[in-house]
């Protein structure tokens, strides 16, 4: 009865850190926005707050909030009051009121994470209760409560990403193309941490399945080691070769100075992204998919509200044009960073006894070496497939303008379908990786198939409903008509393939979770170098002479992919890449028995 109030309590908790979050956090764009149309109009806070303390005692965050705002008001204990805080009587300019509500903002975080009277859990069986709180004996509700918060982070990317190049394109086609170009390149610097990020939540969910808490923790630490370490090293090569890269990028002539810059920004912020992806990638291990997602809208509001405000110098803010584009994306990042670890400190995960001994550590990297490898060797393989991709379509005989400009066009609406697709394969990840630690392989491959199952049907008849309104949906991105027909014919080749394409994601997913990236590697790399390209040579350059040939190419190995995987998810021992018997780190015998690692 006691573990059951527990949990009841934890995840009330949790859901109104959780809805508190939120509504502050959007309490801070709207405000902003609401000091640029009314400068001189005095705004008010709308979201609600918790009591002075939130929990019994002082408050210990007094002194950091701003001068000008009302001190927060007890009632009942702070545990259920409704208090709403009102702005002072005098008006601010546009800057000093987004400073505060940044403030207030982190102010809420930190009073609601670290004040409501709990310590961290350390009792392996209160720790399992905590990372299980989602009802399993429900699986479509598990599926549903780790899906939805990871389809809305997926949306916040994908903001991120629309404001960057909304504000890009308006300052200039100059600052458009080398921020885009930047942009992209930037993906083979992150290739280490995206490899470690899928060997942490392969290893820390199999270890929580398997109520392995200490070997969880360890692998935590071990792993946030790993993002400081790998992103200090790029850092330092990228910075020494940094000339050398941009000589490879082939950077037009006028560019020069405007991707360098870029380029030196981006590279500063190698290490905070490392250690961004590889704590997102901690959280949802563990199953708490919604700190990422609080993260993800921290960092999505501050940027949009840099990239128009340092962008085109609004709300007082100066105007630093793409200096201010890459500097906000630098300030954002950093803040998605600082929230996340916040939240691992107050749970505990950020003391001296979380980095494992040496050991230990030379025994359990192995397993994330096993992981990471072929992660990582697969996202290189596959980007760079469509950079031959892109070339095979530029030296086309026919239209190859046109079908490059309509692909970038048809890129971006297909990119909306497959947020859901990509929050299902992590969703995938989590789940399996949890069924193998608890040594249920069966329920593991269930889990794989019904996700598979929910995001095929749902997707098929998404673009099902799109097909007939693909024309319209091509002529947001695409007004000249021959660039239109080719974004069209884009478009409907890769509707088709939608089912093929969101299946091998969400098996891809099932299968990093429980370790296998070695078959995503082989499959992927097959579809790719020995289905995709020849085919859009062949088609493309020698039978059809035009783009179809190359969209053609696309479904092709798509339909591929998706049944090499079915086949192996299917019918081979994937199970056997998870972290067992013989993969297991050492530790010392007497912590062995008292932790059950």
């Amino acid at each position: 009865m006691s573990s059951f109030s527990g949990l009841t309590s934890h995840r009330i908790r949790t859901e109104y850190v959780f809805v508190n979050t939120v509504l502050t956090v959007l309490s801070l764009g709207l405000t902003s926005l609401h000091s640029c149309f009314a400068p001189n109009i005095t705004p008010t806070f709308g979201s609600p707050l918790v009591s002075e303390t939130g929990c019994i005692g002082p408050n210990p965050f007094k002194n950091f909030l701003p001068r000008t705002s009302p001190p927060f008001r007890a009632r009942d204990s702070g545990r259920d009051g409704n208090n709403r805080t009102q702005a002072s009587g005098s008006s601010v300019t546009a800057l000093e009121y987004s400073f505060r509500s940044v403030s207030i903002t982190y102010v809420n975080f930190s009073i609601t994470i670290f004040c409501h009277g709990d310590k961290p859990i350390r009792d392996e069986n209160e720790s399992k209760i905590m990372t299980a709180s989602i009802d399993l004996d429900s699986p479509y509700r598990a599926i549903w409560h780790l899906a939805w918060p990871q389809i809305l982070m997926m949306l916040f990317h994908f903001f991120v990403g629309a404001a960057d190049v909304f504000v890009a394109a308006r300052l200039g086609r100059e600052e458009q193309a080398a921020f885009g170009m930047i942009s992209h390149a930037l993906f083979f610097f992150l290739v280490l941490a995206i490899a470690t990020s899928n060997g942490t939540v392969a290893a820390v969910s199999q270890s929580i399945g398997a109520g392995k808490e200490l070997r969880a923790q360890r692998y935590i630490g071990m792993s946030l080691l790993l993002g400081v370490l790998l992103g200090g090293v790029i850092l330092i090569v990228g910075q020494i070769f940094k000339d050398l890269f941009l000589g490879l990028l082939q950077v037009p002539t006028g560019l020069e100075d405007i991707t360098s810059y870029i380029l030196s920004v981006f590279l500063l912020l190698l290490p905070i992204q490392y250690l961004f992806i590889i704590t997102n990638a901690v959280f949802r291990a563990r199953k708490e998919v919604k700190i990422p997602l609080v993260s993800m809208s921290i960092m999505t509001i501050l940027n949009a509200i840099g990239d128009f405000g340092l962008g085109f110098g609004l709300w007082g803010l100066p105007e630093l044009g793409y200096k201010g584009l890459a500097w906000t994306t630098f300030g954002s990042v950093t803040a998605g960073l600082m929230f996340n670890l916040c939240i691992l400190k107050y749970k505990g995960l950020l003391l001296r006894e979380t980095i494992p001994p040496v050991r230990w550590m030379r025994r359990g990297i192995g397993y994330l070496f096993k992981v990471a490898w072929p992660s990582g060797l697969m996202q290189v393989s596959w980007q760079t497939g469509y950079l031959v991709l892109f070339a095979i379509t530029a030296s086309l005989p026919e239209g190859s303008v046109d079908a490059l400009a309509g692909m970038s066009a048809g890129i971006r609406i297909e990119s909306l379908l497959f947020l859901p697709a990509f929050a299902l394969n992590l969703t995938a990840s989590i789940l399996v990786g949890h069924y193998l630690g608890a040594g249920n392989p069966e329920e593991a491959k269930r889990f794989g198939f019904r996700i598979a199952a929910i995001g095929v049907g749902f997707l098929t008849v998404l673009s099902a409903c799109i097909w007939p309104f693909a024309q319209n949906a091509a002529s947001i991105f695409a007004v000249d008509p021959r660039v239109l027909a080719e974004a069209v014919s884009y478009l409907k080749y890769n509707l088709l393939s939608i089912p093929f394409t969101v299946c091998t994601m969400i098996l891809a997913g099932s299968l990093n979770g429980a370790g296998a990236t070695l078959y995503n590697l082989v499959a992927f790399s097959l579809a790719i170098w020995l289905v995709r390209l020849p085919t859009a040579y062949v088609l493309g350059h020698l039978v059809l002479h035009d783009a179809a040939g190359v969209w053609a190419s696309m479904l092709v190995s798509q339909i591929v992919q998706a049944f090499s995987l079915l086949y192996v998810f299917t019918f081979k021992n994937w199970q056997r890449f998870s972290l067992g018997r013989k993969t297991k780190p050492i530790i010392s015998k007497e912590r062995s028995h008292a932790h059950g690692v």
